[in-house]
Order: structure tokens, then sequence, then C-alpha cells
């Protein structure tokens, strides 16, 4: 196999990946009259490269290296077929054998070195579910960037490239901190044992998040219910009452006698009188556990004060959660306990 000179931690990505396809081609040019290599399967053979590694310079390193040591294997109508098998083969079921091995160790120490490590492989779990996420400041995101599993584009976080997605899987996860994603058996009060949901780790992780989205609905159902059935007097705050007498548009307090007039109006005024932004949290804070986004979730909610209407929810709906992601919300709630200096009632 050809071996290359390290290139200069000075150099661009760029700079250091032109470089690189710049060699192989000298080097598969080497061996197309030797192997009988054609020469029409090179320009593929490169975009395939790119496919999997993006702009990765090390791991184009990798792969050109590994596609030069199987020349005698290349074919025109196989050429890209043959950097698959390269990846699968020699890359993801190479262990610590393979040339890109090393590379992998590295991303996997930057983040397990971190003391956010636990909130940080939530969140990469949760781009992996869903494909990606808003990009924001967090300290979770950060850890994740600098260890450059994923990067942002367009305003969302993103794998990196496709062999990094195809190394660091679920299994993977659970290798680097076992029990993060711990499964946990769900079943009905009113089914027998043979109606539990699949043992399977990726099935119970989807369950759980399809039951969390469930307790959500149904904490917003009793709310609704709760307005409905108290005139939207639910949404009054303290300051809205005084000796019981319903305040004007003007702010002024009205007579007795004006009370059976104005009390259609009042009770409209007092729904628009909602505290927006404990109403805010609340909704932000559901979103966020809903797309298992813990850390984001444990932060709006422990900022709901305890005399709001939204407190008693919020805390039902970390009660709830916590039966089915135990550690998952005590890891964000010490997040967010730590960031803000003082304890959470949640």
């Amino acid at each position: 196999m050809a071996k290359r000179m390290k290139h200069s931690k000075s150099q661009s990505p760029h700079v250091q990946i032109s470089e690189t396809l710049s060699h192989f081609w000298e080097d598969i040019v080497l061996k197309m009259e030797a192997e009988a290599v054609p020469f029409l399967a090179i320009p593929p053979i490169i975009e395939r490269i790119e496919w999997w590694v993006s702009a990765q310079p090390e791991l184009t390193q990798v792969l050109c290296d590994y596609v030069v040591e199987y020349a005698s294997q290349i074919t025109e109508e196989k050429a890209e077929s043959i950097v698959d098998f390269i990846v699968e083969k020699e890359i993801v079921n190479g262990g610590e054998d393979s040339l890109a091995a090393k590379h992998f160790n590295k991303i996997s120490q930057v983040i397990l070195q971190d003391d956010r490590k636990d909130s940080a492989l939530i969140v990469y779990l949760q781009i992996l579910q869903w494909g990606q996420i808003s990009a924001d400041s967090s300290p979770e995101q950060a850890v994740l960037l600098k260890s450059g599993l994923v990067n942002v584009e367009s305003g969302y976080l993103k794998v990196s490239n496709a062999l990094y997605e195809k190394t660091f899987t679920l299994n993977k996860v659970e290798q680097m901190l076992p029990g993060i994603t711990k499964p946990v058996t769900v079943v009905s009060p009113a089914a027998p044992r043979a109606h539990h949901l699949s043992k399977t780790k990726t099935s119970k992780l989807y369950s759980k998040l399809a039951i969390a989205a469930c307790g959500i609905v149904v904490v917003g159902a009793l709310i609704s219910s709760y307005i409905r059935e108290s005139g939207g007097q639910a949404f009054a705050t303290p300051s809205d009452t005084l000796n019981d007498r319903p305040a004007s548009a003007t702010g002024k307090i009205t007579s007795t006698s004006e009370r059976s007039s104005d009390t259609s109006t009042s009770n409209k005024a007092s729904i628009k009188k909602v505290n927006v932004t404990d109403r805010a949290l609340f909704d932000n804070g559901k979103e966020h556990a809903i797309n298992s986004r813990w850390v984001l979730m444990m932060r709006e909610f422990c900022n709901i004060p305890e005399a709001s209407m939204y407190f008693s929810p919020a805390q039902k709906q970390v009660k709830q959660l916590s039966k089915l992601y135990s550690e998952d919300i005590q890891v964000a709630r010490n997040i967010v306990q730590a960031e803000k200096g003082e304890s959470c009632s949640m």
C-alpha cells in the first residue's frame, strides 16, 4: 500500500484533500497497466470516496490507500461498489486493525474526556434519530462540534459524513457510554406479559419516545379541560383581581352595579392576561421533550416560578418522563442546576 507523508497541520482541509487526490491519481495510474485498471473507473471512485468522507482529509487518505491496495479488483462496472466494499470490510468491520481506527478513537476521546459527555451523546442520538437538529450555542453541541463528529449546515447540526454515521451508530454510543440508551420495557397494565413490546434496543428507544409524546398530549388535554371548566379564570394572575372586583380596560375598579354587564368582557380580558413568559417556557419545554432534548427541556421548565399555574403541569411532565429516562433526566437536571447555580424544583 502506498504510504504518504502526513499533511502539515497548517494546511487547510481543502489543500490536504487536493494533495491526497493528486497522489492517488499518481499511485493508481502506476498500477493501471500492471493490474489492468480501466482509466474510466477512476473518476467514479473519487466521487464515491468524497461521498463517504465529505471534506475529511484523514479519511480521504485512508480510503485512497485502500483503493490502491484493491486495484486488482477494480472494474469499470464496479467502480463505486468497490469503495462501498472497502468501507464495509476494512473500516466498519475492520476493528482496531482498520487504518481509520485511530481517527475514530480520537473523536471518541474528545467526547468522553469532556464533563458533558452524557448530554453531548444524548444530543448526538437525537441527530441520529431525526437526521438533523437546530444548531444552538449549547455546551453539548459545542462538544460534538469540537470532536468533528458533527458540523453545522444551514443552521442545522448534522453528522459530518456518511462514514461517521456508519461507524458511530446507536450500538457504538452505548459502548462509549453504557446505559445512556438503557431500554425500558413498557407494558399496558391490562396487557398480559406476552404482549410486551419488542425487546430490541432500537424499537424500545422509539417506543419510549412515542409514550413520552402521548404523555405530553395528555397533560396538554388536562390543562385545556381545566381552563374550559373554570371559564378561563385559571389564567388570571393575582394582579387581575382586587377584593373580587373585576378591572376595566382602563385599569379602574368597576362598581358592583357594573359587574353583571361586564362579566363577559372581564372573562375575555382575564384570558388575554396569561403570563406569556411562563406559558412560553412550558410550551418550549414540551417541544424539547417531544424531541428528547432533555437539557433544553429542563432549562425551560426550571425557569418556571413555583407560583405559576404552569409549574405543576411541568413538574408532572418531568416526573412522568423520569419513569422512562431516569438517568437522562437526572443528568439534564444536574447540568441545568450547575448552570443556574441553584437547585431546580422539577
